[in-house]
């Protein structure tokens, strides 16, 4: 044996009441566990940083104009693909905000209920349902999944 040992990350044996066997219970958290955790680089990073820096190098020597238009598109496009806030990256709060000033806000006045249901959750169907206290109505999701009509995030 060593005259520093090291710790023992293995749990112990235990025997359980009634059962024959030896088991292993969970193992003690060691001070040596990773605090912080990074996120994992996307393909959508990398590919990001190879179009500013193409950009740079393709601007070399083609006069102050092209220089300066490479250098706004290197300096637009890293921060909008590595800056996170709030948990999103930039480049999900810009399309997050270009789809909330595109879509439609308003519905004409002879629209019915349908119309109604399509503009709050697009996809949506409702369907009718029998319930213990009476007929309802069921909105169904064409995604098929949990998410509110709010969060249409993918996962």
């Amino acid at each position: 044996m060593s005259a520093r040992s090291e710790p023992n990350l293995r749990a112990p044996r235990t025997r359980r009441p009634g059962d024959g066997g030896l088991h292993r219970t969970a193992a003690p958290v060691t001070a040596s566990a990773a605090q912080w955790t990074v996120p994992a680089v996307r393909a959508g990073q990398v590919v990001a940083a190879l179009i500013a820096v193409a950009a740079l190098v393709a601007a070399v020597g083609r006069g102050m104009a092209v220089t300066a238009a490479a250098l706004l598109l290197a300096t637009l496009l890293l921060p909008a693909a590595w800056v996170r806030f709030r948990g999103r990256r930039l480049y999900e709060w810009l399309l997050a905000g270009l789809g909330h000033l595109t879509r439609r806000r308003a519905l004409p006045a002879a629209a019915g209920p349908a119309a109604l249901v399509e503009l709050v959750a697009p996809g949506t169907t409702v369907r009718a349902t029998e319930l213990a206290c009476g007929p309802a109505a069921v909105l169904d999701d064409a995604a098929g999944d949990d998410r509110a009509a709010g969060d249409r995030r993918p996962r």
